[in-house]
């Protein structure tokens, strides 16, 4: 297994892209901004690390990446355990710009259906505009919803449920 996951190469690109576009100007101070935030646990008042469109561009170039390849692990070292396993579908719960999407469809071809639950509006936004520059073939549903309500008002079977960098951020 390599030590280094890359992105997939379709997600890179527009990746780069968003990251590139004259809106994103200021992104890279944002990140540095926020990686001081979350070196620091320090939110705003509203418990979030990410609150305007330019936070979550920030987070996209600075923790996506990393992010990406905590899930992949994890997910690689279940598919080692359960190698024929074939999973359709997914409810990601904080699912930020999709990182967790990304990982798990890369893993899990069989993946077709996904829903991706955040309370950032600026996540789910980026989260779409990526799932179409990448042309994936997963049908995802974004939600912007509290992960606790959310849970109390579905009784959705899912065969993949992921909760990754959620509870201490």
């Amino acid at each position: 297994m390599s030590t280094i996951i890359p992105l997939p190469q379709p997600v890179q690109k527009a990746i780069t892209e968003l990251l590139a576009a004259p809106s994103a100007n200021g992104w890279m101070k944002r990140a540095q901004a926020l990686h001081l935030r979350y070196m620091q646990q320090e939110r705003n008042s509203q418990q979030r690390h990410v609150s305007e469109a330019l936070d979550a561009l920030a987070y996209l170039g600075l923790r996506a990446p990393a992010t990406y390849a905590q899930i992949w692990g994890a997910a690689a070292a279940v598919g080692e355990i359960v190698p024929h396993w074939q999973p359709t579908t997914l409810l990601d719960l904080g699912c930020g710009p999709g990182s967790g999407l990304w990982a798990l469809t890369e893993l899990f071809p069989s993946l077709s259906q996904a829903t991706g639950i955040d309370q950032s509006a600026h996540f789910l936004t980026l989260g779409r505009q990526i799932l179409s520059a990448s042309q994936a073939a997963l049908a995802v549903t974004w939600q912007q919803a509290d992960l606790l309500h959310h849970l109390q008002q579905t009784e959705t079977v899912y065969d993949v449920v992921l909760l990754a960098n959620v509870l201490n951020e």
